[in-house]
Parts: C-alpha cells; structure tokens; sequence
C-alpha cells in the first residue's frame, strides 16, 4: 500500500517536471513553415496595404512581439546589427500579437535607425503572408521580391544574445547581402521563439 502510494506521488512529481519543462522550454523550440512563393508577396494587396514597397533596395523584416521574452532580449541587440546596413537596405519591424506598442517608443527605447519603418500587425496578416509563425524571425526579400532569407536568430546551434548576435543567422545574412554574396547557407534548427 505505500509503496503504490509512494509511486503515485512520485509519477505524480515527473509529470509536473516534464509539464513545466514543456511549458517553459520545449514549447519555445519553434520550426518555422515556408513562406509563399515570392511572386505572391510583390503583388500582394496586404504588402502595398501596410507601405511595403519592394524597389531598388532589398527588404529586411524583423518580427517583433512585445509579449514573447525572446523577442525583447532580441531587439535590446539589433542596433548594433542595423546602423551598418540603413544606407543599403530598407528596415521594417513588424510588431505582432495583441499586445500592440506604440512603434516609435520601440525605436526610440532601442535606438533603432530612424529610417526603419514600424508596422503594427495585431492580427498577423502579414506574418501569415511571410510564413512567420514565432518570433523573433527574420526576412530579407532581394529587389526582384525573392526570399533572400528567413530565419530565426540563432548561430546554428542556440538562441543569440548580446555577445554573439552579430554571428546569427540572420546578421550573416545581411553582411552577405550588402556584399553582393549569394546568401548563406545557414543550418535550419528550431530556434527560442513565442508562437503567434
């Protein structure tokens, strides 16, 4: 009788172990889907509805949710990758979820490049439109609105943060683009992230 009680409460205990694992870790580890085929973006009413305009410079977005942990140790760390880039590509932060922000306190608490433009998708339309289903994530669409990258910001092997975030996949990414390089081969893992 008490080891079978001993045993239910020890079942019991892993259980919540793993639960709790799950909801704090494991549920984070996010593979991300394909986007849509690149012809549908350009011509897409949802880009020109939210100001997105793919000309003579290539495009980056960046997904932003004010809810996702991830995503706010993330942007605390892009200045530092964008500033080199504003005069070669046109920056975009999309900030998602149903927490919506004002997008020029983004800009300003994190000293984002002023020429980054801000656009609030609270009912991710455009993520849907992107293949973006976690953030934070990254875009980089060519001038022709060909999908350059997508990625999430990881080194290949864990989530970066300020000591390594000009080695993620998407940082590479765009060091490659401003070089007239073919884009990196990055590996694809499941990075943190926080479900839209």
């Amino acid at each position: 009788m008490k080891k079978g009680i001993v045993l239910v409460i020890m079942v019991g205990v892993l259980s919540l172990i793993i639960y709790l694992f799950w909801i704090e870790e494991y549920r984070h580890l996010i593979q991300n889907k394909n986007s849509m085929p690149a012809y549908y973006l350009e011509k897409s009413p949802v880009i020109r509805q939210y100001g997105i305009s793919i000309n003579d410079r290539p495009i980056f977005i960046h997904f932003y949710n004010p809810s996702c942990k991830y995503s706010k140790v993330n942007i605390e760390h892009l200045k530092g990758v964008f500033q080199s880039y504003t005069e070669q590509i046109d920056f975009y932060l999309v900030v998602t979820g149903q927490q919506v922000t004002n997008g020029n306190y983004l800009k300003e608490k994190y000293q984002l490049p002023s020429s980054m433009k801000v656009i609030m998708d609270p009912d991710g339309q455009l993520s849907r439109l992107c293949g973006v289903n976690s953030t934070p994530r990254a875009v980089l669409f060519d001038t022709d609105s060909t999908r350059y990258f997508d990625g999430n910001y990881t080194s290949g092997f864990t989530f970066c943060g300020p000591a390594n975030i000009k080695n993620s996949a998407p940082a590479v990414a765009l060091e490659f683009k401003s070089k007239g390089y073919q884009a990196p081969l990055v590996p694809v893992v499941s990075g943190f992230g926080c479900e839209l």
